[in-house]
């Protein structure tokens, strides 16, 4: 999967619990854009605060894939590689978001 709208979707809808419609982020009445969590670290780092506490990112220089993350729950993660920080994080949270409870 690539940065963008569709998995920025994703990430609204399973990982931090909107509903999606049409594109855009639903609560109540009111919609908005859905943001890109998958692009931008800014955005990337709400996902982070939301799935968990343990967490791991970092910077793996002299690799093709540059970025990794995970997250942890009794001591098992989630890894994911990209070659950016928010993508990184984006997948992991989808992988972990699966097997966690209390998502959202």
């Amino acid at each position: 999967m690539k940065p963008g709208a569709e998995l920025d979707a994703l990430i609204a809808e399973k990982i931090l619990g909107y509903k999606v419609h049409d594109g855009r982020k639903v609560r109540g009445t009111l919609s908005s854009g859905i943001p890109p969590y998958s692009r931008d670290i800014e955005w990337a780092w709400q996902v982070v605060k939301e799935l968990s506490p343990e967490y791991k990112i970092q910077s793996n220089k002299g690799l093709e894939i540059c970025f990794s993350a995970a997250f942890m729950k009794n001591g098992r993660g989630k890894l994911a590689y990209s070659e950016s920080a928010p993508m990184a994080i984006c997948i992991a949270a989808l992988k972990a978001g699966y097997e966690m409870e209390g998502l959202g």
